[in-house]
């Protein structure tokens, strides 16, 4: 399944909306995988007139009917734990898995399945049990290194991925070697990746899931066009997975190859036509390729199908907040990045705080501590039930960021940009925040250039990575990596502090004053007076003392609002610097 929290950002920012986030947050995520891989591809389409709800509902009701048929078979018995699982039946999905333990036959899949279950659910006694039972029973090669997968697997949910790898250590089998490359991915070491998974495609060529992660760990190295032929291949084997046919899309648009990321989610939605999710994301690619006029027809559409009847709350929440957020955009209202948060915030009420993608966008563009609550009672809704998804992190960075915990944001938000590389949003608030929290300009540069050889071209992570080179002193570098101000406004004030550390102090202030003016001329007085804070954080870094009472009018802002609290921060350490 997609990952549909991570923002596709529009590279065509509007100077109105003067917002670190995308105001479109459609589903597309970067290849970047939060579990790991199966050794096959399994897809489960809907029937014909069926909800995916519905077809889960009839998935369980098969899977008790076959170990009804088939109490001693591993396989049936495997499939109604996972089945059970899922549902969220806790006692059954447990029961189900100790029935597959006490088969005779040794099955790898099955066992993988039901230790996984019994590690999801909290058992990790009964999993390591249960995993050395299953080595224990291992007779052949081929059953050692399906039981070290198992292991593998199951302590990568509660153990540091060291722990995995070296359970694989001896592994040569293409299952083990694909698991292994994605630890190693996991622990950013891509170029091992690759050659594990080049190890493994020679045994078994035809393997999607080893071509997907060849080319994840290709766009991790920078090879772009490698990374794109592997998707391509991953696609063809694999014409109707969600999650590898996804990956593509996004690699696609990267690219700005909006014809090609559409043929391929058409050919998708030909295995899936009900989908909302993949409705969603062909709506994505229409609007980030500048036809943003059919997105919106395309949503509306969607709302009058037998699909939108039969798709739960939060599914038909999420693509009506697209539709709303679309309209907004359209009519490039001034103050539409607020009136977005604003629908975002009643949709996921709407939904019973149910939806990973509306609070993950309310996340990634709220900045006001009003909003705290409404994010803590969603994370809390939502984190048992995607407690792997790498999007948690920006939703607990930015609860972290409005309880005025900074250090804490950072770290999440860093954990999240590694998780995330491919996303420009991830890349941003973690380069950001390092900036003005840590005033770890190193590493924001770091992330900054990473994100920026992947292929994105967010112009706010050029900015940042701007500022974080001249803090750095490096003013020529900032000097081509800043973006222009067409495409990012607050670019112009990065252009003061470049110029300010080059020596010329009044030119740098004009810069600032100029910017400053500007949000004011367009109803943006808050970003103004950011600048102005900003101002005063350029001067303390080249050395020049703060004019007098020049920090009076944000006094009460420092202690209300985590925004001008978080530069206050840079100026406190910078001040102690000088």
């Amino acid at each position: 399944m997609l990952d549909q929290a991570t923002a596709l950002m529009d590279r065509r920012e509007s100077a109105n909306f003067w917002s670190h986030a995308s105001f479109s947050h459609f589903g597309m995520q970067h290849p970047a995988l939060h579990s790991p891989p199966s050794t096959v591809v399994e897809v489960e389409t809907p029937g014909v007139g069926q909800s995916e709800a519905e077809s889960a509902s009839r998935g369980l009701f098969d899977a008790r009917s076959l170990a009804e048929r088939h109490p001693e078979s591993p396989t049936a018995l495997a499939r109604l734990a996972a089945a059970e699982f899922a549902a969220g039946n806790r006692v059954s999905a447990e029961r189900a898995s100790a029935n597959v333990l006490k088969c005779d036959s040794f099955d790898a899949p099955a066992l993988a399945v039901a230790t996984h279950v019994l590690a999801s659910l909290g058992e990790f006694t009964d999993a390591e049990r249960a995993i050395r039972k299953v080595q224990a029973s291992a007779s052949s090669d081929e059953q050692r290194n399906a039981a070290a997968g198992i292991g593998a697997r199951v302590s990568l949910q509660y153990r540091p991925p060291e722990e995995a790898l070296g359970l694989l250590h001896d592994c040569d089998d293409p299952a083990g070697l694909t698991l292994r490359a994605w630890i190693l991915s996991k622990m950013g070491r891509p170029a091992d990746a690759a050659r594990d998974l080049r190890a493994s495609l020679k045994a078994l060529p035809d393997n999607p899931i080893a071509w997907h992660e060849l080319s994840y760990a290709h766009t991790l190295l920078g090879s772009h066009t490698k990374a794109l032929k592997a998707s391509l291949i991953a696609s063809h084997l694999a014409p109707a997975d969600m999650t590898i046919v996804g990956s593509l899309v996004a690699l696609l648009v990267m690219r700005e190859r909006y014809d090609d990321a559409s043929r391929a989610v058409d050919r998708l939605v030909s295995h899936r036509p009900d989908n909302l999710r993949l409705i969603r994301l062909r709506a994505a690619v229409q609007n980030v390729s500048g036809d943003t006029s059919g997105a919106l027809r395309r949503l509306r559409r969607a709302m009058r199908t037998t699909a939108w009847k039969s798709a739960d709350l939060a599914q038909r929440e999420e693509l009506q907040l697209d539709a709303r957020l679309l309209s907004l955009y359209e009519k490039h209202a001034a103050n539409g990045q607020e009136r977005a948060t604003i629908e975002a915030i009643a949709a996921l009420k709407r939904c019973g705080y149910r939806s990973l993608d509306i609070a993950c966008y309310i996340a990634d563009t709220t900045f006001s501590v009003k909003d705290l609550e409404v994010l803590e009672r969603a994370y809390g809704e939502l984190s048992a039930v995607h407690e792997e998804s790498s999007s948690l992190l920006g939703i607990e960075s930015t609860i972290e960021y409005l309880r005025f915990d900074f250090d804490a944001s950072t770290e999440a938000a860093v954990e999240r940009a590694r998780q995330q590389p491919g996303s420009d949003t991830a890349q941003m608030r973690a380069s950001y925040m390092l900036l003005m929290s840590a005033g770890d300009y190193e590493q924001a540069a770091r992330i900054c250039r990473n994100g920026i050889r992947l292929g994105l071209r967010g112009p706010s992570l050029r900015n940042n990575a701007a500022f974080a080179l001249a803090m750095m002193g490096d003013t020529g570098a900032a000097e081509r990596m800043l973006p222009d101000t067409d495409e990012a406004p607050l670019s112009l004030a990065t252009a003061g502090l470049i110029s300010m550390v080059k020596g010329n102090v009044r030119s740098g202030e004009a810069m600032y004053d100029e910017c400053a003016s500007l949000a004011r001329s367009q109803g943006m007085d808050d970003t103004a007076r950011q600048v102005d804070m900003h101002k005063i954080l350029a001067r303390v870094v080249v050395g020049l003392p703060i004019p007098p009472d020049a920090l009076t009018p944000f006094s009460e802002l420092v202690e209300t609002e985590p925004r001008y609290a978080l530069i206050h921060k840079a100026l406190d350490r910078e001040t102690g610097r000088a």
